[in-house]
């Protein structure tokens, strides 16, 4: 940015542009007493701001080619940090364009956000995913103390640019290295989430930081440790290829020669993803501490935080519950904001909280009427440390229909759950007669159906869930979703809701062990099969003596226990990675792979991988069971079928691929549904033992 340019911001931050309407707030004057905070030390400032973009002029981003801005900004102390793009209406007022972070809680370091010059879900000029006008907008960081760990507030904003246009067309090929029309780096990777696990460690007890992180493309990953010099301590991973997906990461507390780095300080995490469109980096920091216990809490950690209903309709009466596990005494609170950042309520407060799982109801009184997305902010804090989790809460007024059944004022009796105690009564109410259906559900698998189509009146009801999947497991400790659907003549309503389970491995022991599984009863749906697996050396458990029936099953794993169960031999690897670059011999998979591919059975993806570790739906691993039985003992799948063998597998163009092998598990009862298949749905372990001895049984 030009000093002219700069001193036009200036002056025009000084006439208070940015303290209007807009979602930052800025200040309306700047002057030069306004941050002369004395004895509130340390104080919030953003330092070390840069912009960078795919665009030759970093301050300008192309909407037509597809450029990425990116705003790097650093923090030296914690703050709630609001972030994004705005445009400037008037020299008194500018509205936002894209808000990326709304009170976001920043601990000391670096950070990021980009804009790809298009309006964001929050923009009051334009709709989300559009192109904004060619002209003139300003990027905004407001950094504001946090509770207690800091004071005061700082802002950082310059002028930047969106023009539309090719501005790269000196040829007319289709590459994207240079200077064609069609350069975009859309698929530039992004680190789209990134948890720490033990944050604070002693690496002398053998304790170990994780870093999980996902990634939403195939990337080079690097993961470097850095001091507070900003030398380099490790470096944990150098462009190591991941899929795209979550990883995890673990740091010893060692250096790059194997020897304990300080005893007690800070450090800095440097990912960094990349592939051929663009990069990503994420920042944060680490703790190594020698006799810190994971018991002792140098923080009083905030963990499994969620909603019961992420949507709700105070007009009717309806709350929603904050839900929280504490894991060390600590003064709490839970305040409430609105779309803009700025407080609603504190509706919460509690000083020397015992460590413990806590609800923390809101009715919505504050904002009744007002409809639209609040923000919830947990922080607890002892003379230790701090902790914070925020997320979102949505008010919104239902809609009602005269003959539709309009269910409302769903919730839970008790969080978290505890089925060695009790049961869940899951509460709901009626304004027209309807056919109930309840749902308990882990992500898009439904665990257990509590009630099916049943016939219920108008008025309010209670349903008992007695804390068992349709197999009579018991869930594991746990978040899960309940889906009611209530439906009529006049139409259906959907309501979803969340809930915990606790302590549910201490009611596991109540049934006799299926085969040497101590997570499968006798009275499994499974059982049988997986006792017929385990016998014939298809399967094998985990070193804990689990099967895990309900995980899903990965493409490596499947083509194992297939071909195991057709008596495919594994045959030695021929080629170091197959054609795949995700594959090497070594792999504990290689021999299965390469019995299947001199079989033909199995193909890898456009982009050269195999994806061993990809969780197979149920109709891939349906198509690799057959296609492996047709190649080694050339059983015959007929074709030119007509109609549909299942409700759910429709005999429609899209789904032609596979409803031979659908028709063909409908002949031999290669499921336990005559009427659903639920193709893509995940095979878990349970039914994939399930279904090779179904096909045993067949007797093929």
């Amino acid at each position: 940015m030009s000093k002219s340019a700069w001193y036009h911001l200036q002056n025009w931050l000084l006439k208070g542009l940015i303290a209007t309407t807009t979602l930052v707030a800025f200040a309306s004057t700047l002057t030069a007493n306004a941050y002369q905070l004395i004895n509130l030390p340390p104080e919030v400032e953003i330092t070390s701001v840069s912009v960078t973009s795919s665009n030759s002029d970093d301050y300008t981003v192309n909407t037509d080619d597809g450029d990425i801005m990116v705003v790097d900004y650093c923090l030296e102390a914690p703050a709630l940090v609001t972030a994004g793009v705005y445009k400037a209406i008037s020299a008194s007022k500018s509205e936002k364009i894209n808000i990326v972070r709304v009170n976001d809680y920043h601990s000391p370091g670096c950070y990021s956000f980009s804009w790809n010059g298009k309006h964001g879900v929050n923009s009051a000029l334009g709709t989300s995913g559009e192109k904004v006008e060619d002209g003139k907008y300003f990027y905004g960081v407001r950094a504001k103390e946090f509770q207690g760990s800091s004071t005061g507030e700082d802002y950082k904003a310059e002028w930047i640019y969106a023009e539309s246009g090719d501005s790269n067309d000196d040829d007319n090929d289709d590459d994207n290295n240079d200077d064609d029309d069609n350069d975009s780096d859309e698929d530039a990777v992004k680190i789209i989430d990134i948890e720490i696990d033990n944050a604070t460690f002693d690496p002398w007890d053998g304790q170990e930081a994780e870093i999980e992180f996902t990634i939403d493309e195939d990337a080079e990953v690097s993961l470097t440790i850095y001091d507070d010099d900003d030398d380099e301590v490790v470096e944990i991973v150098d462009d190591k290829d991941y899929t795209e997906g979550t990883h995890s990461l673990e740091w010893d507390g060692k250096d790059n020669w194997g020897d304990y780095v300080k005893e007690d300080d800070e450090y800095t995490y440097e990912l960094i993803a990349k592939n051929d469109e663009g990069s990503d980096k994420e920042a944060g920091t680490l703790r190594v501490k020698k006799g810190y216990s994971s018991n002792d809490t140098v923080d009083p950690r905030l963990t499994r935080t969620y909603v019961t209903k992420e949507s709700f309709d105070p007009g009717r009466r309806e709350k929603t519950y904050i839900v929280y596990t504490l894991n060390a005494e600590a003064d709490v609170t839970v305040t409430i904001f609105d779309a803009d950042g700025y407080e609603v309520d504190e509706i919460y407060k509690r000083k020397d909280q015992n460590a413990g799982t806590y609800a923390v109801e809101w009715d919505g009184d504050e904002v009744l009427g007002d409809e639209g997305r609040y923000t919830y902010q947990i922080y607890s804090e002892n003379n230790r440390g701090s902790d914070f989790e925020n997320g979102f809460i949505d008010v919104d007024e239902d809609e009602k229909e005269n003959r539709k059944p309009n269910m409302y004022k769903d919730n839970v009796s008790e969080i978290p759950f505890n089925p060695r105690k009790n049961e869940l009564d899951i509460n709901f109410v009626l304004e027209n007669d309807a056919e109930v259906t309840i749902e308990i559900r882990d992500s898009s698998d439904v665990l257990a159906t509590v009630i099916d189509e049943k016939s219920m009146s108008e008025g309010s009801h209670t349903i008992e869930f007695d804390g068992k999947d349709d197999y009579g497991l018991y869930l594991e400790d746990g978040i899960y979703e309940y889906k009611l659907i209530a439906e009529n003549d006049g139409g259906k309503d959907v309501e979803f809701g969340r809930f915990s389970v606790e302590e549910a491995s201490k009611a596991k022991n109540d049934y006799e062990s299926c085969g040497s599984f101590v997570d499968v009863s006798e009275n499994n749906a499974y059982c049988k099969a997986i006792e017929w697996a385990e016998k014939e050396g298809i399967v094998k458990g985990y070193g804990d003596d689990t099967f895990r029936p309900n995980q899903g099953i990965n493409r490596a794993e499947a083509l194992k226990v297939i071909m195991e169960a057709l008596d495919v031999n594994s045959l030695e690897y021929t080629s170091g990675s197959f054609g795949f670059w995700d594959v090497n011999q070594y792999d504990w998979y290689a021999g299965y792979l390469q019995s299947a591919l001199s079989l033909g059975i199995v193909q890898g993806y456009s982009d050269g991988s195999f994806k061993p570790f990809a969780q197979v739906n149920r109709i891939e691993a349906l198509k690799m069971l057959l296609e492996t039985a047709r190649a080694k003992d050339g059983i015959t799948i007929a074709t030119s079928l007509y109609g549909s063998p299942y409700l759910d597998t429709p005999n429609t163009d899209g789904n032609r691929w596979y409803i031979s092998y659908a028709w063909f598990a409908k002949q031999y009862q290669l499921t336990d549904n005559d009427n659903y298949f639920y193709p893509g749905s995940v095979m878990t372990r349970g039914q994939m033992a399930d279904m090779l001895y179904r096909y045993h049984q067949a007797g093929f």
